[in-house]
């Protein structure tokens, strides 16, 4: 059927496949036509799908077509100011905020297991293969708001965990709407506040980040103890939320003020030394 070929080519863009199905779904489509060719059904798909300019066939790959039209898709809609366009940018946007990295997607090579699969990671998932990377202007990313501060989720990716921890504490991480180590920490920097290392009360936590986050429902508290480990892993508190010298916080850098909990009190001197006013601190300060 003629019009059976343009009608899936104008539907691939749109598609969420992974690299099984769509060789899943191309399988019996090849070995018929090599078949027909007069080429066993059983020759190796890596030189059927190669390139003719080193030995191979040239036979187009459909995962590969699919991904390269995702990414024109990418590339087209994102030169112009459409509605569609407008939609894209704001799910990288919410897809950035839930990675909770400081490297925009698309130009991390990283593999975010965690956070849930749809069609910007389906893209993410074929770059990453091929080591490419794609450069979108004007993206939010979380920064660092003090000095010796840490995004806490490029602290994760960095360490040896397996994605279902990653994706246990970074559900804790949504639930709290924290990016960096200063959002948890004491106006001084020296502390861990109290409650983000206890499992108590947590429907009576409230956020004070002024982003927009996805819903996030406190987890079962019987998996707190993945977030309490790990936030001691990467900040190496003690058991009452003492930052070790090395690692406490020092002033706030000026050019990130705006991202200053609303909750802290505070003047920004002249020399960029914080003086705080709020003298009131809990019993992990």
């Amino acid at each position: 059927n003629t019009m059976y070929i343009p009608s899936i080519l104008y539907s691939l863009p749109a598609m969420n496949l992974s690299e099984a199905q769509t060789n899943k779904i191309q399988q019996c489509a090849s070995a018929k036509f090599l078949q027909t060719i007069g080429v066993a059904k059983t020759f190796p798909r890596a030189v059927a799908y190669g390139s003719s300019d080193f030995g191979g066939m040239g036979l187009t790959n459909l995962y590969t077509e699919s991904s390269c039209l995702k990414i024109d898709c990418i590339i087209n809609n994102f030169k112009v100011d459409s509605e569609l366009s407008k939609v894209m940018r704001l799910t990288l946007r919410w897809l950035q905020i839930n990675s909770g990295t400081s490297l925009p997607i698309l130009e991390s090579n990283q593999t975010l297991a965690y956070i849930p699969n749809n069609w910007f990671i389906s893209v993410k998932n074929f770059i990453n293969k091929l080591d490419v990377k794609i450069k979108i202007r004007n993206l939010w990313t979380p920064t660092l708001c003090r000095k010796n501060d840490i995004i806490i989720m490029d602290e994760i990716n960095n360490m040896d965990i397996n994605s279902t921890h990653k994706r246990i504490f970074n559900n804790w991480r949504l639930f709290f709407r924290v990016n960096v180590i200063s959002e948890i920490t004491n106006a001084q920097g020296t502390h861990i506040l109290g409650k983000f290392l206890t499992k108590y009360n947590l429907t009576q936590y409230t956020p004070t980040s002024t982003l927009m986050w996805p819903n996030q429902q406190p987890p079962h508290t019987k998996y707190f103890t993945v977030w309490l480990n790990l936030i001691r892993k990467i900040t190496g508190i003690d058991n009452r939320g003492k930052l070790p010298m090395g690692k406490r916080l020092g002033e706030w850098l000026s050019e990130t003020t705006n991202n200053i909990p609303s909750n802290i009190n505070f003047l920004i001197h002249k020399n960029n030394e914080s003086k705080f006013t709020n003298k009131k601190y809990s019993k992990y300060n």
